[in-house]
């Protein structure tokens, strides 16, 4: 994953006491042909944005305007779960093929859609889709 986005050019941040609908029409008045965007819907008032550094500075600027209690910049290496990971999914999902899988033996609850798994399809699609 480090290699898709190199250290320091993506960025995450937690925002708390946003309405996930601002949140998003935030992240795309403010994209100016970068990424930004939702990536975690944590609990009621409690979303994470990723994408491009700058990009998520310009939207936590407007976001502290437009009702966002309080923003933390996260300590992470990657932008995980937004459109930067396309690379990194690719991948996976070529290093992916070469793998014998199995049924697990106890239903797996995946966290793309909140689903147990039903197939080895689906375990590849959801593993793929989780990154960004």
């Amino acid at each position: 994953m480090q290699e898709a986005v190199p250290q320091g050019e993506g960025a995450m941040a937690a925002l708390l006491g946003g309405d996930d609908a601002v949140i998003a029409e935030v992240c795309v008045q403010v994209a100016e042909g970068q990424i930004v965007a939702p990536a975690n819907f944590n609990a009621p008032g409690q979303t994470v944005i990723a994408g491009q550094a700058e990009a998520v500075d310009r939207a936590l600027a407007l976001l502290a305007e437009r009702g966002v209690r309080k923003a933390i910049r996260l300590p992470v290496s990657v932008p995980s779960h937004c459109e930067l990971m396309r690379e990194a999914s690719a991948r996976l999902v070529e290093r992916m093929a070469s793998i014998a899988w199995r049924m697990p033996a106890v239903p797996v609850v995946q966290n793309v859609e909140a689903r147990a798994y039903g197939s080895i399809e689906y375990i590849r699609a959801a593993l793929e889709r989780q990154l960004y």
